[in-house]
């Protein structure tokens, strides 16, 4: 197995099981601020001097270290995409690695907000539909048309917070394999796992008094039950795609999608919702 890979593991390993590099005390931390589709450069808070990576799978995206007031600023390589995860790596010698998804908004305008239109003989009110046009009324009608809009929007925001509930749990369900799979396969993965576990009965065959080996042993002890059992449940996800780790990615980035389309359509039909019972208020 690459030197390189074995690297990318031991960081996937540390947040897996939340165990320290040698000798760590203290968890990094980071607070990055929140990305769009449109943002170019990546900005926040993180231990002073951290080492910093900006990720998503094998791409990376940004990486640097914080200054020593705990700040960063780092370009971007590439655009981000809206509704996708980034990821945001911590390292720091002496301190546990600290990881961090964001998700990528997408940049929006905000629109200005049609008002009531009233004539003085004949007062009559625009009301905006769900389809993006209007409907101009009566005052006699208002209140049944706005009532049935209303009612539409509530049994539609209904439908997708129940939607969304769903693509979230599913989403849960598949994080296990999502940071397994980060950059790595399932055979490198696997392969990693044998060396944590030849690297214990070396272990295990050296003298226990010594506090340092105790220590060592005790710490892949965890480390390796923790990443066996993440390893078992991605084996588990992955015969749903009959093995097939592209078609996972795949499934796993479309629902991350659908959550992403789903919260703004939740956030819309609120916003639309309270409108027309303002309207239903003042008629």
């Amino acid at each position: 197995m690459k030197k390189g890979t074995i690297v990318l593991f031991t960081a996937t390993l540390l947040t897996v099981s939340g165990t320290s590099e040698a000798n760590g005390n203290s968890r990094t931390i980071i607070k990055p601020q929140s990305v769009t589709n449109m943002t170019t450069t990546v900005k926040g808070h993180a231990t002073k001097y951290s080492k910093i990576r900006v990720s998503r799978y094998s791409t990376l995206y940004a990486s640097g270290k914080a200054t020593k007031q705990g700040t960063f600023n780092f370009k971007l390589r590439h655009s981000l995409k809206a509704g996708t995860h980034i990821k945001f790596t911590v390292t720091k010698k002496g301190y546990k690695t600290a990881k961090v998804s964001l998700l990528v908004k997408k940049f929006a305008q905000s629109l200005p907000t049609k008002s009531k239109k009233i004539t003085s003989s004949d007062p009559t009110t625009t009301i905006p539909a769900t389809n993006g046009t209007s409907t101009t009324t009566s005052p006699n009608s208002n209140q049944n048309i706005l009532k049935s809009l209303l009612l539409v929007d509530q049994e539609t925001l209904s439908s997708s917070t129940s939607q969304l509930t769903t693509a979230e749990a599913q989403d849960k369900y598949w994080q296990p394999a999502g940071d397994i799979l980060d950059g790595n396969t399932f055979s490198q993965a696997q392969a990693f796992l044998d060396e944590m576990k030849t690297r214990l009965i070396t272990l295990k065959n050296q003298d226990q008094s010594n506090p340092d080996t105790a220590k060592e042993t005790q710490q892949l002890t965890t480390n390796i039950s923790n990443y066996e059992s993440r390893l078992n449940t991605t084996a588990t996800i992955l015969k749903q795609f009959n093995g097939d780790e592209s078609a996972f990615h795949t499934a796993y980035q479309a629902n991350a999608d659908k959550i992403y389309s789903l919260s703004n359509t939740i956030d819309s039909l609120k916003a639309q919702i309270t409108t027309l019972q303002q309207q239903i208020a003042n008629n």
